[in-house]
């Protein structure tokens, strides 16, 4: 959950983490890296990243998106970390 309430976010088995509004349940992000299930994920204090951890033993860091900047707009580098 994000300390502000706005969003939440979420992973599983496909691989993918997905971040989506509090309120509306839509979908905000998506970003892929991990190479196996997602198992957990969790915002930082200030809401600005938010980490997943995966089957694949990697914990990827990935920048919250938000705003104008929300809606598939953040561009990912070659291991799917939105920038």
């Amino acid at each position: 959950m994000h300390p502000e309430r706005k969003a939440f976010v979420a992973a599983g088995g496909n691989f993918w983490v997905y971040v989506h509004d509090f309120e509306t349940g839509e979908e905000l992000q998506c970003n892929k890296g991990h190479h196996g299930p997602v198992y957990g994920v969790r915002f930082t204090p200030g809401g600005n990243t938010y980490a997943s951890g995966g089957d694949d033993g990697t914990i990827r860091i990935w920048t919250y998106a938000h705003g104008a900047e929300a809606g598939g707009d953040a561009a990912a580098d070659d291991e799917g970390v939105t920038q």
